[in-house]
């Protein structure tokens, strides 16, 4: 259960959630070919035994590097207490979510329009890591006026390495919704 539930009645300045799903990847709802991918390849990376997750170390960049655009890498230390930041924010995301500049979450967590965006996040984040489990959202997001963005991401935590930080990689993937104008995917049309 989210700390926070959305209301679908907000205002065009807040973001909305449309699908939530939690503890799994659910590729029938997907609707990036993108995030699909990247679903199953984080799916079909190598697990330890004894261990739910793959590790960091498991994940070659280069093997993504079709879809380097959507990524974004969080380090999280402690997301109860705010310890989480993104450390790569994809050019994708960047135009689309962050208006041309990478998305901080310290800056979110005291912007008003953006803090209900900010605990979706850290909630969806925390539930990644102590569930050991991928999360999946579709959420609408309005910016500066603009109130045609709609976007899918996925959280996809990596294995505790003892270093105190645990990455998680969350791939996004944004639409214009206006005008049936599409943003254009690393593949193609979203």
């Amino acid at each position: 259960m989210l700390a926070y539930q959305y209301d679908t009645e907000l205002p065009s300045q807040l973001p909305a959630l449309l699908e939530n799903c939690a503890d799994r990847i659910p590729f029938d709802k997907l609707q990036c070919n993108d995030l699909e991918w990247i679903a199953e390849s984080w799916a079909a990376l190598t697990v330890q035994a004894g261990e739910l997750l793959p590790r960091w170390d498991s994940f070659n960049v280069a093997d993504f590097a079709r879809v380097l655009d959507k990524l974004c890498v969080l380090h999280v230390r402690d997301w109860r207490t705010n310890d989480i930041e993104f450390v790569v924010y994809g050019g994708h995301p960047t135009r689309f979510v962050g208006l041309g500049k990478p998305v901080k979450l310290a800056k979110m967590r005291s912007d008003p329009v953006a803090y209900n965006n900010y605990v979706d996040i850290c909630d969806r984040v925390g539930r990644a890591v102590c569930n050991s489990k991928p999360q999946y959202a579709r959420k609408t997001l309005s910016w500066n006026g603009r109130d045609d963005i709609e976007y899918e991401t996925l959280i996809l935590p990596f294995a505790p390495d003892g270093s105190g930080v645990q990455r998680v990689l969350q791939p996004v993937s944004a639409r214009c919704t206006g005008g049936g104008t599409l943003c254009v995917a690393a593949s193609g049309v979203l």
